[in-house]
């Protein structure tokens, strides 16, 4: 049988490790939202200059 003081240091411990898993998992997902990003970014300049590459090879302005 657990004391009262083990007791609340294993509540205490539990609720510590809850915290830390939800930081871990905001975390996660911030790095997710900036790597999306980054790729849509990637994406958007890849874009633009084959765009301009095409103009320019047709002659077209």
């Amino acid at each position: 049988m657990l004391h009262g003081d083990s007791l609340r240091k294993l509540s205490d411990d539990r609720m510590l490790d809850a915290r830390t898993n939800r930081k871990g998992a905001a975390s996660a997902m911030a790095t997710v939202s900036l790597s999306t990003l980054g790729v849509l970014i990637l994406a958007f300049v890849a874009a633009t200059r084959a765009t301009a590459l095409l103009r320019l090879a047709g002659g077209s302005t």
